[in-house]
């Protein structure tokens, strides 16, 4: 307990809701939790693709916590 590195930290509402485990597809833009009064929504969004400097479609994030 003496090792900060050692230590996780989560927001109220990522205990109380999550992000998909899988992923949900591509076409999959909006993703929504809702867990008693906390509710989680989000969008997936755009970012610049540094070989072309274009924005590009990016999906929603997924994946098991591993905090």
């Amino acid at each position: 307990m003496n090792d900060p590195e050692g230590i996780t930290y989560h927001h109220t509402v990522f205990c109380q809701t999550g992000l998909p485990y899988r992923n949900p597809g591509e076409n999959i833009r909006l993703w929504e939790q809702k867990q008693g009064k906390a509710i989680l929504e989000v969008s997936a969004g755009r970012v610049i693709n540094p070989s072309t400097f274009e924005f590009v479609n990016v999906g929603l994030p997924f994946g098991p916590n591993r905090g």
